[in-house]
């Protein structure tokens, strides 16, 4: 018998990055770190997020605003 490697692709795709989490810490590890080392593509369509094209600077300033903005509606 010959054995196959079965490579499996994730795909974590939400509407905008907001959805991920408001907490700007665990986030940014998720983002920096946690994906890539799971293997996970992470797309936010609205922000244009896409961690196969890499992190813009930006991302972890709208990290913040997502958390303020968390802490001033609740």
């Amino acid at each position: 018998m010959k054995e196959e490697k079965v490579r499996i692709r994730v795909r974590l795709i939400v509407k905008d990055h907001s959805r991920l989490g408001r907490n700007r810490l665990i986030v940014g590890q998720l983002l920096e770190e946690g994906f890539d080392s799971l293997g996970v593509r992470y797309i936010a369509i609205m922000d244009n997020i896409d961690t196969a094209k890499g992190i813009s600077d930006f991302v972890p300033m709208q990290d913040l605003f997502n958390e303020w903005h968390a802490k001033n509606t609740s």
